[in-house]
């Protein structure tokens, strides 16, 4: 799974983002943050995982045990149905 979260990063580039910071270019991060906030701003860390490419080819129950395993999501506000458990928010 580790090996799926670090490919999910990379799709959103978050190399990219990690070295914009690091070299406080102000103006690629803002380029690069732009490009992700209308993608990714009204959707939830569990979709993220779900619909990565790298978390796709792995099972349900791997997208499961990988949000459920004590994650932090930090400031990424999210909710969902979890199939027959009810309505969970992170």
């Amino acid at each position: 799974m580790a090996a799926a979260w670090a490919a999910a990063l990379g799709e959103v580039r978050f190399t990219k983002i990690q070295d914009a910071i690091r070299t406080r270019d102000v103006a690629s991060l803002k380029s690069l943050w732009n490009k992700l906030v209308p993608i990714w701003d009204d959707r939830t860390f569990y979709d993220f995982v779900a619909s990565s490419d790298a978390f796709s080819r792995l099972s349900f129950h791997h997208r499961e045990v990988f949000v459920h395993a004590g994650f932090g999501t930090g400031g990424w506000d999210s909710a969902r149905i979890v199939s027959g458990h009810g309505f969970y928010t992170y």
